[in-house]
This record gives C-alpha cells, structure tokens and sequence, in this order.
C-alpha cells in the first residue's frame, strides 16, 4: 500500500517535471522568436543629440551656474557663492525668472518631478560636468546595454538547434573558447524575445 510519504515525494517529483517542461517551453518559444527576428541583434548607434526638453533643463543649469558666476565674482569666494544661491532659492528669494528656472533644472528624467530648490551637492556635479561641454550638464536618455561579443555566436547555434536547451548553449560557446555563463545566456535570450514583442507590439498598435 502507497504511504502517505511515497504519494507526496511522486507529487513533487510531478510538479517538477512540469515546471522543468514549462521552463523548456517558455525557451523553446523565445529561440524561435529570435531566431525569425535576426535583426534585433542590430544595434542602434547612441547618437549624442538633445531632446528639447534635456535642452531645456541644461539651459536652465547653465543659467543657474552663471548666477553662481556672478555672486562669486562679488563674494570672492566660489563656495559662499554657492551657499548663497542655494539658500535663496530654498527661501523663494532668487530674482523671479532664475527661481522658476530652478524648477526646470532639477529634472533628471523626463517624467521626473520637479523641485523648487537646489542643493551644494547638485550644482557640484552641474559644475563638474563643465568640463565635458554644455551638454553633459543635461539629464541623460536612459541607454540600452551594449550586447555581450558572444551573443552573434549565440544566434548561429540556435539557428542550427531550436531545442537546445541553455547548458548546452553555455558548452557549444565554451566550444568555441567563448567564456559565458548559464545565468547571463539565459537572461540574455529573455532580453532579445522581449525587445522583439515590445517592438511589434508597438507597430502593431501604430497600425491599428
């Protein structure tokens, strides 16, 4: 007669080969989707060109910083230029046009929210990136993460074997005397299927 331990140890044993199955499943359909797609291992190249509003808001620091410019040039002292700033715009007292800009400048993303005061911290690093040029003083475009070297070799093996499951990814690369690892392969393949949905199921939404 089946015990109660044997009934439970043959229901996980179960449980396990379906989610071993699903996971496999799961793998299977997004080598297929990257493999009908190659051209999303197509990198887009990073052009440095602001956005209008990322023009706005670096327009604003640089407005601030020759405020700071200004109030040094009396005080003789670029630190008591910069307490000085920053406590009159955390009292509202800047002159009316430079305080609204305050509120610009502190963006850091386009959907962020803005702040009626600036801090020490905050105009140190508006001063820091001077020296890279104007326009690394304006909030940054969140950027994709450039793909691994080994994700082109990558593609031929799926290409050549839909059903390969990810240990045997990471040794055909080894194979290949490229160094990867299990866990970065398999995110890596997630990566790719679900910039492919995004991007279709966005042209399909245009297209409706």
């Amino acid at each position: 007669m089946e015990t109660f331990e044997n009934h439970v140890m043959e229901s996980l044993k179960g449980l396990r080969r379906r989610q071993l199955q699903y996971h496999k499943d799961v793998l299977r359909k997004e080598v297929e989707l990257i493999v009908q797609h190659p051209e999303v291992l197509k990198e887009e190249p990073i052009v440095k060109t602001l956005t209008p509003w990322q023009r706005e808001v670096m327009e604003a620091r640089l407005e601030i910083l020759k405020e700071i410019d200004r109030v040094r040039e009396i005080m003789g002292s670029c630190n008591a230029a910069v307490e000085e700033v920053v406590w009159l715009a955390r009292n509202g007292l800047l002159d009316p046009p430079l305080q609204k800009l305050v509120f610009v400048a502190n963006v850091s993303t386009k959907k962020n929210q803005e702040k009626e005061t600036l801090s020490r911290s905050t105009i140190m690093r508006w001063k820091k990136a001077l020296r890279s040029g104007p326009d690394d003083r304006a909030p940054k475009e969140q950027q994709e993460m450039p793909q691994p070297a080994w994700v082109k070799p990558l593609f031929e093996i799926l290409r050549q074997n839909k059903d390969i499951s990810c240990h045997a990814m990471v040794r055909e690369l080894e194979a290949m005397g490229i160094k990867a690892y299990y866990r970065n392969v398999r995110i890596r393949i997630r990566l790719l299927a679900e910039k492919i949905k995004k991007h279709h199921g966005t042209r399909r939404a245009e297209n409706d």
